[in-house]
């Protein structure tokens, strides 16, 4: 009972919605050595799993749509302190990062995206921060595989969300209003490298 928002909370640290303002913790590692959270991606991606996916209709689950489960036929419904772990905005920002955990985090987001094009979004957001950022762009493949390849009503607006939308890179363009989209800077990059 408990244990993914605990899990969530020791990985998030200081960011994680259940951390007290007023309570100092101790940091894990040092400047020079950071913890392996792989082995902890690894059982949370189990237990999430085995919850019923987030939809998105307020979180409740048609049972006869939900992605197979990996602990047996019991389905764990999620307690409110961990929705608000999972839907943190610091967790996907986190774990699309984590180069040896890419699998497992690939695994949390298409169970976790699965119908939800909400939660979709916010990984999409994460997903091209760290593209954008000086991160190891290989552990990237496994989330974005995972996140193209969730097989629902979405499944369009998942990769429009990552490549941008193509039509309006023109509209952008050659208009004075200011768009802001996922994946526009990419799209221009590419267009770029190829002229």
């Amino acid at each position: 009972r408990c244990f993914i928002e605990t899990l969530i909370d020791l990985y998030l640290f200081e960011d994680s919605p259940l951390a007290d303002p007023n309570q100092r913790r101790k940091p894990l590692g040092d400047k020079g050595a950071c913890p392996n959270f792989a082995p902890l991606l690894e059982c949370l991606s189990v237990l999430i799993r085995s919850s019923a996916p987030l939809y998105c209709e307020g979180g409740t689950s048609d049972y006869n749509r939900r992605i197979p489960t990996t602990l047996g036929n019991e389905i764990h419904v999620l307690t409110q302190n961990e929705r608000a772990c999972i839907l943190s905005p610091h967790f996907f920002k986190k774990a699309v990062c984590e180069p040896l955990a890419s699998e497992a985090t690939g695994w949390i987001i298409s169970h976790l995206c699965y119908n939800n094009l909400a939660l979709s979004q916010q990984v999409a957001h994460a997903i091209l921060d760290a593209l954008n950022a000086d991160h190891r762009k290989t552990a990237l493949y496994s989330c974005i595989e995972a996140f193209f390849s969730i097989k629902d009503d979405f499944q369009g607006n998942r990769f429009e969300l990552i490549c941008g939308y193509p039509s309006l890179l023109y509209y952008r363009e050659h208009s004075s209003e200011m768009l802001e989209h996922y994946g526009v800077g990419q799209i221009r990059a590419v267009n770029t490298e190829i002229l």
